[in-house]
């Protein structure tokens, strides 16, 4: 994308950031880097995604089955959860971690989980409000944007997704190989990269910009 698009490193690192759109673009949106690019890069990767991997797996004889049921959760589980994440989000904010107020509510809701200190599930009615003010604050990115913006745009961030895409197929097959799982399987371990770009983004980030400072003559 800084290459071949002309962007500017922020903004082709956080648009090429392989998933997790959210937390993606609340990181991002405490940096120098486009919004608009940031956003249209990463709406178009999961629009594509949802628009064609179903359909996609079914001709390669992986039908998506239905979502999993999510058991109901009591009141008080869910207000402990919703508190404990507030705090988190609070603390990694102050600590001026990018995206800390999303970043830090994922790591608080992970830690009681992972530590069997709560089984909650946020219910769909507190779920879709959220998913909507999110998709609202997005799209508000695109105010005053053009035609010619939104073109060259959708060119790299099509390239982009078709580059990221190659790189997933080529890695899903050797894993495939080498550990004689069936690639459907593999997707277990996206869990693991939801956690690695909320842990390692803001960190590679951090580097990578640094070291591109101190590289700059003044």
């Amino acid at each position: 994308m800084v290459r071949v698009a002309r962007w500017d490193a922020q903004s082709a690192f956080y648009a090429s950031a392989p998933g997790a759109l959210s937390t993606v673009v609340a990181m991002a949106a405490t940096t120098p880097a486009d919004m608009r690019k940031v956003a249209f890069s990463q709406a178009m990767r999961l629009f594509l995604l949802v628009a064609a991997l179903p359909h996609v797996m079914g001709r390669v004889g992986h039908p998506s089955g239905a979502p999993a049921a999510v058991p109901l959760s009591s009141l008080l589980d869910i207000a402990i959860l919703l508190a404990v994440s507030l705090a988190t989000g609070v603390a990694f904010n102050r600590l001026r971690v990018p995206g800390g107020m999303l970043v830090g509510a994922m790591t608080g809701s992970a830690l009681l989980h992972a530590f069997g200190l709560s089984h909650a599930f946020v219910p769909p009615i507190l779920l879709i409000p959220a998913y909507v003010v999110l998709g609202a604050g997005v799209g508000m990115r695109f105010q005053g944007t053009d035609r010619a913006t939104l073109s060259s745009c959708l060119l790299a961030s099509l390239g982009a997704f078709a580059v990221a895409l190659a790189v997933s197929v080529a890695c899903a097959l050797l894993a495939a190989h080498l550990t004689h799982d069936d690639p459907a399987f593999m997707s277990a371990h996206h869990l693991f990269r939801f956690a690695g770009i909320s842990v390692f983004l803001p960190l590679a980030a951090h580097l990578l910009f640094t070291i591109r400072r101190q590289r700059t003559p003044d």
